[in-house]
């Protein structure tokens, strides 16, 4: 399990929000829209899409600016299933190819799922029981030890895909 300290805000109806008292430093961002996936994102100069973390020096941060997309694929997800009864709970993790934390979709898998929104590109999907910190999906070594349990996805705008994933047994908590 990661050592980083995780922040979490909402925006507001108007899509604005402010976090005062962000120390400076390296982060990674990950942003989760429910009707679409992050088409652009900057933080002053800083293509946040091109590089995956964000540098605050000290005084004032820069503003992060994202453009919205609508028009992402649908990926309809089913846990397979290992002899009787349903599949069990999992966690679920579809993440792209290219490594970018702005279009990674995280989400509880209670046997299928439908994920609207899919910023278009290859993908890989991994589900896993237990602690939602069992996986460091956003690891590139964790992900390269979880290949055999990963289904590949190719999404494309406004089209369906279907993949069905391996449900890994993690530690319980």
């Amino acid at each position: 399990m990661s050592d980083a300290t995780v922040f979490e805000f909402a925006t507001g109806e108007d899509g604005d929000f402010e976090e005062d008292g962000v120390l400076p430093g390296r982060y990674r961002l990950r942003m989760d829209c429910a009707s679409g996936y992050i088409a652009a994102a900057h933080a002053g100069d800083t293509d946040l899409l091109a590089r995956n973390e964000l540098l605050i020096g000290a005084g004032v941060a820069p503003s992060i600016e994202a453009v919205l997309n609508t028009d992402g694929g649908t990926v309809d997800v089913t846990a397979s299933q290992d002899g009787d009864g349903d599949p069990p709970t999992a966690w679920f993790a579809l993440v792209p190819d290219s490594g970018n934390d702005l279009h990674i979709r995280f989400a509880l898998l209670k046997g299928k799922l439908s994920l609207p929104g899919v910023a278009p590109g290859d993908y890989h999907a991994y589900a896993w029981t237990g602690s939602p910190y069992e996986f460091e999906y956003a690891t590139l070594n964790a992900r390269q030890a979880w290949a055999d349990r990963a289904a590949s996805v190719h999404v494309t705008e406004r089209e369906h895909e279907s993949i069905t994933v391996k449900v890994a047994p993690g530690a319980t908590p």
